[in-house]
């Protein structure tokens, strides 16, 4: 075999080589990269908490609320929840005497308080304002906005990121209740709130919602946890800086 003849042979066998170990290369799998941790603290009343009685859904599965549900929307993470939502409860302080007889966190401030007890959650998502808006005790937008940011404050400062939800819409033609909220009034307090904390700070809790939502003139059903949860997880990733996911079947 003369030298080129021997030259073209040694590069064949290089550029079989080659391949061959880059296809070798290519089938070994990567390792699987674990999915970031985010801790997740919601605080608020009847339609966060996940033992409240959904006795007028007979669909809705105990535990199985909106906050949970962030487990599966916000599925690029590994979502670790604690709900420490009360039905009944407030942003603004609640009455010593009420808290003693109830044993309950019924205020923000005791359920903030339990969310910090130990390490900082990385989130803290403030849905209150409905039961502040109670015509036996009504309270004005500027001491119920006052109160949210005195949470949210808090929260930061502790070394969370805190999102301060609107008021949701009621329904008082659903069924007639006396604790239900003026509309007007949960009107005045969403402007305030919108005027006091920016779009990266705030779950807009009042858009998108219909009667089909409400199994009564302002408690969620199945449905409306669902969309709650779309619209919380949505605007967890615009505070968090990150791109909405793709639908499937787009580029």
């Amino acid at each position: 075999m003369n030298s080129q003849a021997a030259s073209l042979a040694l590069l064949l066998f290089l550029g079989v080589f080659g391949c061959q170990a880059a296809t070798s290369r290519k089938s070994f799998p990567l390792p699987a990269q674990e999915a970031p941790v985010l801790r997740i603290a919601c605080l608020g009343d009847s339609n966060t908490s996940s033992n409240w009685r959904h006795w007028g859904d007979p669909g809705f599965v105990h535990g199985s609320g909106w906050c949970e549900q962030l487990v599966t929307e916000l599925d690029e993470f590994s979502v670790q929840i604690e709900n420490h939502a009360v039905g009944g409860a407030r942003a603004i302080d609640s009455p010593p005497e009420l808290l003693t007889s109830t044993g309950l966190a019924l205020d923000g401030a005791h359920q903030l308080a339990a969310a910090l007890a130990g390490e900082p959650p990385d989130l803290v998502l403030l849905a209150f304002v409905t039961n502040d808006l109670n015509p036996r005790d009504p309270r004005s937008p500027e001491e119920i906005v006052e109160a949210l940011a005195t949470l949210a404050g808090v929260a930061e400062a502790a070394g969370s990121t805190a999102l301060v939800a609107t008021a949701p819409a009621v329904f008082p033609k659903a069924r007639t209740g006396a604790s239900s909220p003026d509309p007007l009034r949960i009107e005045q307090v969403n402007a305030l709130i919108r005027k006091t904390f920016p779009d990266d700070r705030r779950l807009d809790f009042d858009q998108g919602f219909l009667l089909f939502h409400y199994f009564d003139e302002m408690h969620l059903n199945t449905a409306g946890h669902t969309l709650r949860a779309r619209q919380a997880a949505g605007a967890i990733r615009r505070a968090l800086g990150l791109s909405p996911p793709r639908a499937a079947g787009r580029p």
